[in-house]
């Protein structure tokens, strides 16, 4: 939740900087909220799988050096359609491709398995 709202700075940067209106702001900022989102969980999994940050960082690094590369902004400062296409083509299956690929990783290096925290009443 954290990792998702941190993303809406950009909608509100575009927005006053006065290169959207409010409802692409809006929408901007609901495909953030839902993208960072699914990516912040994407991101912990890979934390609690591994106990390694670096594992969730350099996800993040692949997935921001992947997205600036092909993404292509147009005149008015938001995707087109077409582009949005490309976008979640990419995006999505690159999330989920992480998934058994940290596990594989896991089992691979011996990483540690993660356990439930215990508190204090246990």
């Amino acid at each position: 939740f954290l990792f998702a709202t941190w993303h809406l700075v950009w909608p509100l940067k575009h927005f006053f900087a006065g290169e959207v209106d409010a409802g692409q702001a809006l929408f901007e900022a609901v495909g953030l909220l839902i993208s960072t989102g699914i990516g912040g969980l994407v991101f912990g999994y890979l934390y609690h799988k591994t106990d390694n940050l670096w594992a969730a960082f350099l996800a993040h690094f692949i997935n921001n050096t992947v997205l600036n590369i092909v993404f292509i902004q147009t005149a008015e400062g938001l995707q087109s359609g077409v582009e949005f296409g490309l976008f979640l083509a990419i995006w999505l299956p690159g999330y989920l491709a992480l998934i058994p690929l940290i596990g594989w990783l896991t089992r691979k290096y011996s990483l540690p398995q993660i356990t439930a925290w215990k508190t204090e009443t246990e």
